[in-house]
């Protein structure tokens, strides 16, 4: 499991973001990748008015995802999509930003991009997956890979 650093999250939120993000790195089989780290930081705004933001490279990424004026449900959706960045990266399938599975995207316009087009793709479904378990009252209660400040 990725160890996941959080910062900007009410502490009412802390155990079920911790069994969502637990869910999505299952999900997105990205479970086992014990060497990485997450920094997910939810700010009061992400640069460019945007819902949130990914980057990085192999080792380590940095999530950042916008609180002012969404609902926490839009913000978990988010998250999922950003997740999937995640995996991208980890995989070396996303490198530097604009080269996806090999292939150069420089000037590819955003909403053509084929790992946006990815992360769209899955965001719901992951959300749909991952959060519901997070609510139910027999949700697993996973291993601390998480910490908070």
């Amino acid at each position: 499991m990725a160890f996941v650093v959080v910062k900007g999250l009410r502490k009412r939120h802390h155990q079920e973001v911790t069994q969502y993000l637990y869910n999505l790195q299952r999900y997105l089989k990205i479970n086992r990748l014990n060497s990485k780290t997450i920094y997910l930081t939810f700010k009061r705004r992400v640069d460019g008015d945007a819902m949130g933001y990914c980057s990085g490279d192999h080792k380590s990424v940095q999530i950042e995802i916008a609180k002012i004026g969404w609902e926490f449900e839009d913000m978990m959706i988010a998250l999922a999509h950003e997740m999937v960045h995640a995996k991208q990266f980890f995989r070396k399938e996303l490198v530097d930003g604009y080269m996806y599975k090999g292939r150069n995207y420089w000037e590819c316009v955003y909403e053509h991009q084929p790992w946006e087009k990815s992360a769209y793709a899955l965001e719901n479904k992951l959300y749909n997956a991952c959060w519901i378990e997070c609510t139910k009252k027999h949700a697993i209660i996973c291993k601390k890979h998480c910490t908070f400040s």
